[in-house]
């Protein structure tokens, strides 16, 4: 661009300078000398000089070369040129823009170019002719009796000045470029085996043949997925295509280009991966996996989504990050976690205390908040982890087939059917967490919930019992202790670790035998999963006989060995008589059953009559 000492000697040359002479100074400043060459150099002008009067030296022989200088135009032509490039400058200079679309076309001066221009600018005028005096000296000299035909100079003048201002007017060809539709930073894409297929897509301008892509690591910009073409005929200024085989991993950051023209790129800012996408559905205590306890630290590679997007946990959510760390640290995947639990909601119509019920399916609905944020994300999950029950039980009518019928309804005509299973198991997994304890809850209505969530995973395909949380420790009347909502992320871990092939265990011992070996004693048999043994060794508290319609009373409970708990009663066992382990709304756990697994998985639940 003209500097501003140059644009006044060159208002005032403009004035008074012989106009091939303007030509030749205007073309010494390298920045505009394509300007001023498009302008005058142009076929309206040449068609203008054609018409104009020509002096006898109209055309300079250059010394040792082929070419020659520009054809006189006449005065009025050049000047209304000149005061388009002026006028264009003096703008620029104000706005202090970087140039208009001309200047777009034009190398940015660099020392070496800006050299080059000037030779160049020097070779084709002739040594001295930028000297005002030679120029003179040259000038042919016109006789006061020769006369010129002033209407024909301005007509030309007019016709040349309609046909320059026609080709400034005239827009050049849009340079091509590209722009990425980048991904929303932190995304997961649901794997499928261990990968993912990835569509992507964005916008074009001018004329491009064909789209490539490639994924590269964020951190250290190695080549995950090689450049592949994925749009062989973009059209309409749009392009979009599929990346196939995108590996399971994190974090991503996704690069496109022409294949022709490999300068006219673009690049994703936004980080991402391809691993595992895990609902979390149900009621307070799911909702209280991402709001209670500041414990841990989350992974880099957890993240949440919910209706605000996706972001990342902080450390915050004690449940959440212990279940999404252990996963990342065995499988080195990214997890991404739905968070779309509802405080206070039922299963079941009955049980809607105000904030809706999940067997609702109606648009407004939370179930159909929730399945409209999977399709935000892909319509794809690998596993649904259900923590409900509470408002069910609390309503006091609802029983344990009405329960299991609803929730066998929940799993296979809505959530099955609603969301693609991305796991590599017959179904998409359904993990339930059973209900934990409720002080001041009424046994019978508390208990035929569990018994219906048990019901529900011995029956229903690809179902898991995910953990037993009757031992954890509460915090009020409904929810858990902070330190207790690590323990419970962590056995949910421990069951799709489980499912995947990583652990070979997830639940912990249960009864396989109850019967009474003398008139005072019952004898317990378990069987271990993740241990081969347990403690106490004796006080074990939780456990009830019932006999004759009522309660027996229990002097000791006692580790007879790995295997076997051994009850002794106050008195005698008479007739048929029932045990259970764990029963009702708020048993007592002081004393439980534990194995000597890294974990300690608690003994599950258990009703049943005495042999």
């Amino acid at each position: 661009m003209l500097q501003s000492a140059e644009i006044l000697t060159f208002a005032a040359l403009r004035e008074t300078t012989e106009p091939r002479q303007l030509k030749n100074r205007l073309a010494k400043w390298p920045s505009d000398r394509k300007i001023a060459l498009a302008k005058l150099d142009s076929e309206a002008v040449a068609a203008a000089t054609a018409s104009a009067p020509k002096s006898s030296k109209s055309t300079l022989d250059l010394p040792d070369s082929d070419k020659t200088s520009q054809p006189d135009a006449p005065v009025s032509a050049l000047k209304a040129a000149f005061d388009e490039v002026f006028a264009n400058q003096e703008t620029r200079l104000k706005k202090g823009a970087p140039g208009t679309p001309i200047a777009k076309s034009v190398p940015t001066p660099s020392k070496s170019n800006v050299a080059k221009l000037k030779t160049d600018v020097d070779l084709e005028i002739p040594p001295g002719e930028n000297d005002p005096e030679r120029a003179m000296a040259k000038t042919p000299n016109v006789g006061s009796k020769r006369k010129f035909d002033h209407s024909k100079d301005e007509a030309a003048h007019e016709n040349n000045q309609t046909q320059v201002s026609s080709i400034v007017a005239t827009p050049l060809p849009t340079l091509p470029a590209i722009t990425l539709t980048d991904f929303a930073d932190g995304r997961i894409f649901q794997r499928r085996g261990n990968s993912a297929d990835i569509i992507i897509s964005g916008t074009y301008s001018g004329t491009l043949q064909a789209i490539e892509a490639r994924v590269i690591q964020s951190d250290t910009q190695a080549q995950i997925v090689p450049w592949t073409v994925i749009d062989s005929s973009p059209a309409d200024g749009i392009f979009v295509g599929q990346l196939d085989k995108v590996p399971q991993g994190g974090w991503y950051n996704l690069q496109v280009r022409s294949q022709s023209n490999h300068r006219i790129m673009a690049n994703g800012k936004h980080r991402w991966g391809v691993g595992m996408l895990i609902a979390c559905l149900g009621q307070s205590n799911m909702n209280e996996w991402f709001h209670t306890g500041k414990d841990l630290k989350a992974h880099s590679l957890l993240r949440k989504f919910n209706d605000k997007g996706w972001s990342r946990f902080g450390t915050t959510g004690n449940a959440a990050i212990a279940f999404g760390n252990r996963i990342i640290e065995r499988l080195k995947i990214p997890i991404g976690l739905l968070d779309f639990a509802v405080n206070g909601s039922g299963l079941r119509k009955e049980a809607d205390w105000g904030t809706g019920y999940w067997a609702d399916t109606a648009p407004d609905s939370i179930y159909n908040r929730f399945i409209n944020s999977v399709s935000t994300v892909g319509g794809l999950l690998e596993y649904v982890i259900w923590i409900q029950g509470e408002a069910d039980a609390a309503k006091g009518t609802v029983t344990q087939e009405e329960y299991a019928r609803s929730l066998t309804d929940f799993i296979n005509d809505q959530v099955r059917i609603d969301i693609a299973n991305g796991s590599q198991r017959e179904q998409l997994p359904f993990l339930v967490v059973m209900m934990i304890k409720r002080p001041g809850g009424k046994d019978r209505p508390h208990q035929a919930i569990r018994n219906a969530q048990k019901q529900v995973v011995e029956n229903v395909t690809d179902c898991y019992l995910a953990a037993t949380t009757l031992d954890l420790k509460n915090h009020g009347r409904q929810h858990l202790t902070p330190k207790a909502y690590i323990a419970m992320g962590q056995r949910v871990a421990q069951a799709v670790l489980h499912i995947v092939g990583k652990e070979p265990y997830h639940r912990g011992p249960q009864v396989v035998d109850a019967s009474q070996i003398d008139k005072h004693t019952v004898e317990i048999k378990i069987q271990h999963n993740g241990g081969n043994d347990f403690l106490p060794a004796s006080g074990i508290s939780g456990w009830e006989i019932i006999a004759n319609g009522g309660p027996v009373p229990i002097q000791k409970a006692y580790r007879y060995d790995a295997r076997t708990i051994r009850i002794v009663t106050e008195r005698p066992l008479s007739g048929k008589a029932a045990i259970r382990y764990l029963y009702g709304a708020m048993p007592d756990v002081k004393q439980a059953v534990r194995d000597n697994s890294p974990l300690s998985l608690p003994l599950e639940e258990y009703q049943s009559e005495i042999n």
